[in-house]
């Protein structure tokens, strides 16, 4: 084992925290992002299409109670966790990504399916005799969400109650004079103002070969609840990456990169770089993933998201 400084978090983003003198990080409550809705509840039958673009994460969801009703988006909605959420998409500069949503009947009530060629099929079941909201929910970046087409007999816009965070505009293909905006104002795209401060962290040197890193992945819990959604990111660099970038898939010198969702990040987690350069990054599941280093050191950086991580010493 090669003797060198002790490991440390170090450099983080505005959403963690650092404590224990370094050994841990946690993902802090800061909510910075932005809620959006669809200004009336779908019809069965119905179908929208939303395009999307920009670099960043959204999810969707849905509500059934009329959003007009809160006046606290953050402390009412996101708080209470009335949200039951669909699916999680994160884009990278990429071509635009449509996604449909329509909402459609069971035998003990209704569902709302979400397609989108990077998540497949989506749903959530919603109470038939109650209204469903469709939240857009934007996570960081510079992502817009647009109503790009309706099948169906509403006119789908997006609702007058949003995050302060959010900014909703015409969509593209409306008409652009000044005047007729401020006469027919028809909000179809939304924005985040200020873009969620990244929730990214890297250690203070690099992992040398020879050395094996053994840490622990526990979700924040409130109360004796788990969050619904929680996750840990690992990226193997070459060297150290800038993380006032959005994307952070999209650095150069990238060894892997590796996602683990709920119980999947769990539990105990072991980084080894042997002296020839195989590196090992396997979790408590038993899941591993491995490249091949050609330098004597690799960086990592860690993502959280409503999870801590410990150093074991």
């Amino acid at each position: 084992m090669v003797l060198t400084e002790e490991i440390k978090f170090e450099d983080h983003g505005e959403n963690l925290t650092v404590v224990d003198n370094g050994l841990a990080v946690k993902w802090a409550p800061i909510y910075s992002g932005g809620l959006a809705f669809t200004n009336l509840p779908v019809n069965q039958g119905d179908k929208i299409t939303v395009q999307l673009s920009g670099s960043g994460e959204i999810r969707f969801g849905v509500i059934q109670i009329d959003p007009i009703f809160f006046g606290n988006l953050r402390k009412h909605v996101y708080g209470a966790d009335l949200i039951s959420q669909i699916s999680s998409i994160t884009l990278s500069n990429v071509s635009p990504i449509f996604v449909t949503i329509m909402r459609g009947k069971r035998q003990d009530g209704d569902t709302l399916t979400l397609r989108s060629v990077t998540t497949g099929k989506r749903f959530a079941n919603v109470k038939r005799n109650r209204g469903a909201w469709i939240v857009f929910e934007i996570i960081y970046g510079t992502v817009t969400v647009e109503i790009v087409k309706i099948d169906g007999l509403k006119d789908y816009k997006i609702h007058e109650n949003m995050d302060v965070n959010v900014i909703s505009t015409n969509g593209s293909d409306a008409i652009t004079s000044e005047l007729v905006k401020m006469l027919f104002f028809s909000p179809t795209k939304i924005s985040l103002v200020h873009p969620n401060p990244w929730t990214s962290c890297t250690m203070n040197r690099p992992i040398h070969r020879g050395e094996i890193i053994t840490f622990n992945c526990q979700p924040i819990a409130r109360g004796r609840r788990k969050p619904k959604l929680f996750y840990l990111k690992i990226l193997i660099s070459e060297s150290k990456p800038d993380l006032t970038t959005f994307e952070i898939a999209e650095y150069s010198d990238v060894y892997l990169t590796k996602l683990w969702e709920n119980d999947e990040c769990q539990g105990y987690i072991q980084l080894s770089l042997s002296y020839s350069g195989h590196l090992i990054l396997i979790n408590s599941k038993g899941d591993c993933c491995t490249a091949n280093i050609k330098k004597k050191n690799v960086c990592v950086v860690f993502t959280l998201f409503k999870v801590k991580v410990r150093f074991l010493t």
